[in-house]
């Protein structure tokens, strides 16, 4: 076997290595969660103690007060109004009475 062979296998060899490295460490990366991929590796280690688990319960935890803090409307929540039930989307009467989960016609007087 020549020098050129040998130094051909040799590159090939390292070049398999260097691939299957960068294989297995970006599966790593892909475990992590994207919002703790987010965070910076000081506040990291820092806050959280490097734990992914800590992190992601922390930042989603930070996530939810922002949203809790906004005032609900309870009277937006619901779902089926009387006044939907007089009258179409566009506010026209079309003669149809909503009731539970279907539409029936309303009986003209006479």
């Amino acid at each position: 076997m020549t020098v050129a062979d040998r130094i051909r296998l040799f590159e090939l060899g390292l070049a398999d290595a260097l691939a299957e490295f960068r294989n297995r460490h970006e599966q790593h990366i892909l475990r992590i969660p994207h919002l703790v991929r987010g965070v910076t590796m000081a506040e990291f280690g820092d806050k959280y103690h490097g734990d992914v688990q800590t992190c992601l319960a922390g930042l989603l935890e930070e996530r939810l007060d922002g949203i809790a803090a906004a005032p609900i409307d309870r009277t937006a929540m619901k779902r089926k109004w009387y006044a939907s039930q007089e009258s179409d989307v566009d506010g026209r009467n079309d003669g149809m009475l909503r009731e539970g989960n279907s539409w029936r016609a309303r009986s003209q007087p006479s």
